[in-house]
């Protein structure tokens, strides 16, 4: 009689490569940044025991029983300066002797990582008690009132980009963008769209609710069958910045956004620099990592700045 066949999960065996590196290596403090899925666990498409236990809670285990002591929370990134719904887990693992752990004296970095905002944001010039929207993290980007030359950054002809004008009023956290660069910034390309997909962005900005991922209803009215796609509202923060640039229409213009603009909203400065194609298909996904998606998977910098001086503090 034939035995039941048994699939092993990838994950499982990435999860303890991961651990094997680590316990060789020994870093005093570890930082480990992802989705909320994380924390989930994968009751459709998992196998053995991935369909009750999350990922997450296999490597915290792991990485205890290799003399570490992990913390873990949900955060909001709009809370640090973000201009977006971003909620992120984080794991912080210290070593059991190391002295940042002692440092901690009862605390964990999570409270050391609140306790510290308001000042974090205060020397930002960033609001402490409202989000920034998103019309302030990119409305020196818009079209309207710009001038349009050929895309300076890429050698596909065709596109055009804004002449970005260094001067005038800008919101502080534009001005934070714009700190330590006085040129304009690169990956201002325009997206090429059709007159159909300009009349249908138009369409979902005057009859849709900002802010909000288009409904069913609106969806079925407008003949769309994508799932996930919101028009911003320039008074509030963005949607979730993804590596898939037609997820989001301009909050008050009929197109996606540029890579400088989803930038922005994950708190690049404007000196940053990004090279490459902008988007890749097909096959090509397995070798290229254009632009939208090294913004889109990134860490937003400013939150990676806000935790990176708790542990810095810790560590000193």
């Amino acid at each position: 009689m034939a035995g039941r066949r048994t699939h092993s999960d990838p994950r499982n065996s990435l999860t303890e490569d991961y651990i094997k590196l680590v316990d060789k290596l020994q870093p005093r403090i570890l930082l480990i940044e992802n989705v909320k899925g994380f924390t989930l666990p994968f009751k459709k498409h998992g196998n053995g025991d991935s369909k009750d236990i999350p990922y997450s809670t296999k490597v915290i285990e792991r990485l205890e029983q290799i003399g570490y002591k992990v913390f873990s929370e949900l955060i909001d990134l709009g809370a640090y300066g973000v201009p977006q719904a971003r909620k992120r887990f984080i794991i912080i693992a210290i070593r059991k002797d190391d002295s940042a752990y002692n440092k901690l004296n009862g605390k964990t970095p999570f409270d050391i990582l609140a306790e510290n905002r308001e000042l974090f944001l205060s020397t930002k010039g960033l609001p402490i008690d409202k989000p920034v929207t998103v019309k302030q993290a990119i409305g020196d980007l818009e079209v309207t009132g710009k001038d349009l030359i050929e895309s300076t950054d890429f050698d596909l002809k065709g596109y055009k980009q804004i002449v970005y004008k260094t001067q005038g009023g800008k919101s502080n956290f534009a001005k934070l963008m714009r700190k330590g660069t006085d040129i304009s910034p690169d990956s201002l390309r325009l997206p090429k769209h059709k007159a159909e997909t300009i009349r249908q962005f138009q369409k979902i900005i005057n009859t849709c609710t900002q802010g909000k991922t288009l409904s069913k209803e609106d969806r079925k009215r407008l003949g769309i069958k994508k799932h996930a796609l919101t028009p911003l509202h320039g008074d509030s923060p963005s949607a979730t910045i993804t590596t898939l640039p037609d997820d989001m229409v301009h909050y008050s213009e009929p197109r996606i956004l540029t890579v400088r603009e989803n930038a922005r909203i994950q708190t690049f400065p404007d000196w940053f620099q990004f090279t490459g194609k902008y988007t890749t298909g097909g096959k090509d996904r397995k070798n290229e990592c254009p632009r939208y998606t090294q913004v889109g998977n990134a860490v937003p910098p400013l939150f990676s700045e806000a935790i990176g001086e708790v542990l810095k503090d810790l560590v000193s």
